[in-house]
């Protein structure tokens, strides 16, 4: 069978106005735009079930309806009239806008329209995190839609009132000096309506306070004091104005063996003399584990060493990352037993007759 605009809202063909109302309430708010941005099939539905409250709370269509759906029950024919019966309702875009005013009291569509608010926080990176990048989730808190009120401020089951002072139109002339000058109304804010019964949840300003928790992919390459935005993350704007940003401000922690001079770190290898002397392999600690270097033999004190690609990410999104730039270090042994001492002594002077010679 045919889903009928009873089956829409999920009342029955009994419903009062008052439980159809709510009903319509509690989709409108599960399906409107708004809430579900891109979302095609939320979009339907909230025309669906706009439209369906549209025939219903009025007498008249619900009458003429009831007769339709009677018609087809008994005789088969009460399709082609429903179909003649949503014709001439033809809802547009307005008419939901319409329905929703009635419904919400519509202060998300009467307020002027104010931007929302950026947000600013901070947050800490460790050396590796920063050089290669990290997946984080962030939690911060920011301005949302009342969901109880959405966003009207008023208590549900209430309404809100053209402006006494303004008479709605959210302004009011005033004079500074001798010139008149338009300014805001003070009693409604701009709004050009007042609340006679504040909603409980946000106490009359159609926004609450929400924790987020938000995926952000931070890519290798930050450094300390730069900063990430983020577009339309921060506090919800005011008359379908666009939300604020959110920024995110780095800082980066040292590490231990590694420093950092823009894409390239740099590490001090210390090595016993031997080794320089007579070459060999060493393991080597990079931002991705360790690799191996071989030392020549030969290799004097404080000679450099560089791994291709073993340092800090580009940032700006090039292909290749920065290097590793070992530096090895000669490790005098302290200290040394006497039989130690006494193969340096004969090193030396093996060392020094081999000079003289």
């Amino acid at each position: 069978m045919e889903e009928t605009y009873y089956d829409i809202l999920g009342v029955s063909s009994q419903v009062g106005n008052l439980e159809l109302k709510e009903a319509y309430r509690s989709l409108a708010l599960r399906y409107h735009p708004d809430r579900n941005r891109g979302s095609s099939k939320a979009e339907e539905q909230f025309k669906k079930v706009s439209e369906a409250y549209l025939i219903l709370k009025e007498a008249d269509s619900r009458t003429a309806y009831d007769y339709a759906l009677a018609q087809k029950e008994a005789e088969g024919a009460g399709k082609e009239q429903k179909i003649k019966l949503k014709r001439k309702i033809r809802p547009s875009s307005e008419t939901f806008e319409t329905l929703f005013k009635e419904v919400f009291s519509g202060a998300s569509f009467g307020q002027s329209k104010k931007r929302g608010g950026d947000i600013r926080i901070h947050h800490h990176l460790s050396f590796s995190q920063a050089a290669l990048g990290v997946e984080l989730s962030l939690q911060f808190r920011r301005n949302e839609t009342c969901f109880r009120c959405w966003g009207s401020g008023c208590k549900v089951g209430t309404t809100s009132r053209i402006c006494a002072r303004c008479g709605g139109s959210g302004s009011e002339e005033g004079y500074v000096g001798k010139k008149q000058v338009q300014r805001l109304c003070p009693v409604c804010r701009g709004s050009g309506k007042t609340i006679t019964s504040s909603c409980e949840e946000c106490r009359g300003e159609g926004v609450v306070k929400k924790t987020m928790r938000l995926p952000v992919s931070v890519p290798g390459g930050i450094e300390a004091g730069a900063t990430m935005k983020l577009a339309g993350e921060g506090n919800i704007g005011t008359g379908e104005a666009p939300p604020g940003d959110l920024f995110i401000q780095f800082s980066v922690g040292e590490h231990a063996c590694f420093t950092r001079k823009g894409n390239d770190i740099y590490y001090d290898l210390s090595v016993s003399f031997p080794l320089l002397a007579l070459g060999g392999e060493l393991n080597v600690p990079t931002l991705e584990g360790d690799v191996q270097v071989s030392i020549p033999e030969g290799t004097q004190s404080h000679q450099q060493f560089r791994l291709k690609g073993k340092g800090v990410a580009n940032l700006r999104g090039g292909s290749g990352k920065g290097d590793q730039i070992v530096r090895v270090i000669a490790r005098t042994p302290y200290p040394l037993n006497e039989e130690q001492q006494e193969l340096l002594r004969k090193f030396r002077e093996a060392f020094s007759s081999s000079s003289k010679g």
